[in-house]
């Protein structure tokens, strides 16, 4: 995944202080593409027609007859199996486009939901260690740039470490979390570049492990079973309304996929 990273920080990186705006776009888009595309060429479109069609005569049929209780009871179970119908045809072409799609939002939400922090602002390192590690060995290592301003605070009950950092300067450090004979990396970004953060590295097994490569992803079985950083929610307004980004996402994508639908021959 690290080159799907590489490409969308290169295009949004040009985009300035529109990168927000450009990211949901861009992802709408590519998301209405893969959909429309996908019922183009793995869903037979003469009958989703057929399908859609059918439903829609018999959902008319009965606001038609409304007087006519039994046609009108008799075009439910009928408008039901169309509706059935008309689903089923559509899955293989749904199924096909889920995991581009949730590549696509696993961009958004590490863009979206947070900001990287300003040089001098103070981050909370948290590590969770596994049941049985003694929390008296975890040992945080920062390089030059970044600072530990306050001794780690335990806390048993939960077997959590905090640590208290501070970032001097603009870029990119790597902390590293000493248990023992464990060692378990965590990337810091400072300076909002709109780069994907990943407040929170854990092991991960496949599929999910392709949705945190890198920084993301934790030795599996280690003494450390989760590192979070406490990054600042990023938050997207427009005319002094705060937006939802993940209904966004939806709405757009759908716009795009049926703008796209003459062009590409799709049937849904």
């Amino acid at each position: 995944m690290g080159w799907i990273d590489r490409g969308f920080d290169r295009v949004l990186g040009a985009c300035g202080s529109g990168a927000a705006p450009a990211a949901l776009l861009l992802c709408s888009f590519l998301a209405g593409l893969l959909i429309a595309l996908a019922f183009r060429w793995l869903a037979d479109g003469a009958k989703i027609r057929r399908a859609r069609d059918e439903m829609l005569a018999h959902m008319l049929a009965i606001r038609l007859f409304r007087d006519q209780i039994a046609a009108a009871l008799w075009s439910y179970p009928l408008a039901g199996r169309a509706a059935v119908r008309y689903v089923g045809l559509g899955l293989p072409a749904l199924a096909a486009v889920l995991l581009p799609l949730l590549c696509l939002y696993s961009q958004l939400e590490g863009r979206l939901d947070f900001a990287a922090p300003a040089a001098g602002r103070q981050l909370l390192l948290t590590a969770r260690l596994r049941p049985g590690a003694d929390l008296n060995q975890a040992r945080l290592e920062v390089p030059a740039a970044v600072r530990v301003t306050a001794p780690p605070v335990h806390l048993p009950q939960s077997g959590e470490v905090t640590w208290r950092i501070q970032p001097a300067e603009c870029g990119s450090f790597d902390a590293r979390l000493v248990v023992g004979g464990f060692q378990a990396g965590k990337r810091i970004q400072v300076c909002d570049s709109f780069r994907r953060l990943r407040p929170e590295s854990a092991s991960a097994s496949w599929p999910m492990a392709l949705f945190t490569a890198g920084d993301g992803q934790l030795p599996a079985g280690g003494a450390v079973q989760s590192i979070t950083l406490d990054y600042p929610e990023r938050r997207l307004a427009l005319a002094g309304h705060e937006l939802d980004w993940r209904l966004l996402f939806v709405l757009l994508a759908i716009f795009f996929a049926f703008l796209l639908k003459p062009i590409t021959g799709a049937e849904f």
